[in-house]
C-alpha cells in the first residue's frame, strides 16, 4: 500500500500496527496471518518525491487474506479522517480527505495461493515454467515501473 506524500512516518506506522497480525494479542488490532512493515518508498522529485510503502504478506492465506487487509484499510483511512477534521475549523475540508488524500496505491505484487497451487499441478512441463516466470517479471514491471 504506497501511501501519498500527505502520510509522515509515525502515521504510516499506525497503518502497520492495524494491519498486521502479531498485534492482535498485545494491542488489540491486526489482520490474523499477516505480517506487515513500513518501508520508504524512495523516488525522484519529479515523480512525486519519496513516500512510504505498508508492505503485507500473507503468511496464513487462508485467516488473512487481501479482503481483510482492505477492510482495515478503510476503518484507518475512517480514523485519520476524523482525527484531521477534528483539527479543522471548517466543514469544507470532509471532502477533501477522501482515499486519494491518504492512499497513492493499492496493489498485489507476487503470488497468490491459486497460481501455487496451479504451479505445483503443472511443475513438470518446462513451457509452463516459462511463461509463468514471465508473467511474474510482467507483474513485478507493471506495478513498480
Amino acid at each position: 500500500i504506497r501511501l501519498t506524500p500527505n502520510v509522515d512516518f509515525g502515521t504510516a506506522k499506525t497503518l502497520t500496527q492495524v494491519l498486521r497480525g502479531r498485534n492482535i494479542a498485545t494491542k488489540g488490532m491486526g489482520v490474523p496471518g499477516v505480517e506487515a512493515l513500513t518501508l520508504p518508498y524512495i523516488r525522484h522529485a519529479d515523480h512525486g518525491g519519496n513516500v512510504y510503502e505498508v508492505a503485507c504478506n500473507l503468511l496464513e492465506p487462508k485467516i488473512g487474506s487481501v479482503e481483510k487487509i482492505e477492510v482495515e484499510l478503510e476503518k484507518w483511512i475512517q480514523q485519520q479522517k476524523q482525527q484531521l477534521l477534528s483539527k479543522d475549523d471548517g466543514d469544507d475540508m470532509n471532502d477533501q480527505y477522501d482515499r486519494d488524500y491518504f492512499i497513492e496505491k493499492a496493489y498485489r505484487v507476487g503470488t497468490t495461493e491459486e497460481q501455487c497451487l496451479s504451479l505445483l499441478k503443472n511443475a513438470d512441463e518446462d513451457e509452463y515454467w516459462m511463461r509463468y516466470d514471465q508473467q511474474v517479471f510482467s507483474r513485478f514491471h507493471e506495478f513498480l515501473g
